[in-house]
């Protein structure tokens, strides 16, 4: 039987990228982040450390998010850590001025690896 169940999620506070480094704080219930990009290239760090340590323990928990990278009028250089693994190999491809870029984001080991797959641009 199939059914029509609405998925809540909620949205973290967008987060304006000012420095060389920006963290995302993945805290619990929270599946979709924003980076507005301005004037600064920026390396994207992952955090873990506001869940639980109950979540993260074991070999099968998952965490999933997405990211709105939201580029200004100026394209800048953004890049992920290195435990991101993209799916086929392929990066996303950011460099247009004015749009957005959503890419989702899988863990399968509590945060020690993730697998990243642009999911297109607007």
């Amino acid at each position: 039987m199939l059914t029509n169940d609405t998925i809540w999620s909620e949205m973290q506070t967008p987060i304006d990228v000012t420095q060389e480094t920006t963290t995302i704080t993945l805290p619990d219930g929270i599946s979709l982040y924003k980076l507005n990009v301005g004037s600064t290239d920026t390396e994207v760090d992952f955090s873990t450390s506001a869940i639980a340590p109950s979540m993260l323990a074991g070999s099968y928990n998952v965490i999933r998010f997405e990211v709105i990278v939201s580029m200004g009028a100026t394209v800048q250089t953004i890049e992920f850590p290195e435990n991101v693994t993209w799916i086929d190999s392929i990066p996303p491809t950011m460099n247009a001025p004015n749009k957005n870029y959503l890419i989702l984001f899988t863990s399968y080991d509590g945060g020690q690896t993730w697998l990243g797959a642009p999911e297109g641009s607007f």
